[in-house]
């Protein structure tokens, strides 16, 4: 009977595999439409299932980049002041007028605090004693110093940084810091991890560009490379880019060469990598899903390296915002050092680990 039993769940079809690795990693919910992301993006909380929509744009990252993409470009889209104040077609002089106001109630604010306060009813000497008291008899000698013996001067000791002050920064960051960190802060409240599931490692191991534990790679990436499969006789290689019928590359290598070089590197946009392994009678299937970020995410990534050692807890949450996950744990990593005992830390850093291991797992065959 066990035997049986045995026999039957070895039967499943490769087909049938596959659906099975498609529904344990499938998104929640459906993807949505394009009025349920503009709703979304510019209503925030105020939208109509706005939990059931975020829950679902945290585990699917193609909902997840037109989340994003809409809410740069409704933030880009905000007139400002100056902007609402010509609308109404006044002259310059008065358009300007409020901004040269508040301008000038700030300088006056900012030099009214500088000032150094007098304390009234205070002594204005203060208080010393020698260092050495002569003998008698002796004069005191023009050499001897005072010491200051007022506590008031002393320098008080640093308390050490917090995380919740480096947060705090990102208000004076550029726009894309705060949504970053607001993104991250979503992912560790909403997102709910499975313990009870153990992650699939992938049976063909890619060496480079560094897309099994990122969903993104930065443009310029010209080589692919992976580690050999035993039994293998020989390997097809292709790339396909969204929306483009003809593939990047598609070629056949012997079992010797597990590397391929491109002639041009490759462009922003997504794309799929196939990896087909001829064995001895069979053929085995690799899949991966990618991107290339775009020149505005480039421009968020080189914030995050200048700034990943003085604000590393911002720095990992661009990182993050733009699936550069490693990126964003080595980051972490360098705040549990400077924040140690951290509850916010910890709880990010256990955020990205957790995703790693999901992007390991989301390959198909």
């Amino acid at each position: 009977m066990r035997n049986k039993m045995h026999e039957g769940r070895q039967a499943h079809t490769p087909l049938e595999r596959k659906l099975s690795r498609r529904l344990r990693h499938a998104p929640s919910g459906v993807c949505l439409d394009f009025e349920q992301v503009v709703e979304l993006a510019r209503r925030g909380r105020r939208a109509q299932g706005y939990y059931a929509h975020m829950a679902h744009i945290i585990s699917c990252p193609a909902c997840r980049r037109s989340y994003l993409q809409a809410r740069r470009i409704i933030e880009a889209q905000r007139p400002s002041l100056v902007r609402w104040l010509r609308r109404l077609r006044f002259p310059m002089a008065l358009t300007l007028a409020p901004v040269v106001s508040a301008v000038a109630i700030m300088l006056a604010f900012v030099l009214w605090q500088t000032r150094v306060p007098q304390n009234v009813g205070e002594p204005s000497v203060i208080a010393a004693t020698l260092d050495a008291v002569p003998p008698a008899g002796e004069a005191p000698t023009s050499d001897a110093q005072p010491r200051i013996a007022d506590p008031r001067l002393s320098a008080p000791a640093a308390l050490p940084p917090s995380a919740q002050e480096e947060l705090r920064r990102a208000r004076q960051s550029p726009p894309f810091v705060a949504s970053a960190v607001e993104w991250l802060q979503q992912s560790v409240a909403q997102l709910t991890l499975r313990s009870d599931e153990q992650s699939q490692t992938p049976w063909l191991r890619l060496r480079t560009p560094d897309i099994e534990s990122n969903s993104a790679i930065e443009p310029g990436v010209v080589v692919f490379e992976w580690t050999p499969v035993d039994n293998a006789k020989g390997y097809r290689v292709r790339l396909i880019q969204a929306n483009r019928a003809e593939p990047v590359v598609d070629v056949a290598l012997e079992v010797g060469q597990t590397r391929l070089a491109f002639e041009q590197p490759l462009r922003p946009g997504e794309y799929t990598l196939t990896i087909v392994v001829e064995q001895e009678g069979r053929s085995r299937v690799f899949q991966r899903n990618f991107y290339v970020l775009s020149t505005e995410q480039q421009r968020a990534l080189r914030w995050a390296r200048e700034n990943a050692e003085r604000y590393p807890l911002l720095s990992a949450a661009v990182f993050y915002e733009n699936d550069r996950y490693t990126d964003a744990l080595r980051c972490l990593e360098r705040a549990s050092r400077e924040y140690p005992n951290d509850r916010l830390v910890a709880a990010w850093r256990k955020q990205v680990e957790a995703r790693i291991r999901q992007r390991v797992a989301e390959f198909e065959e």
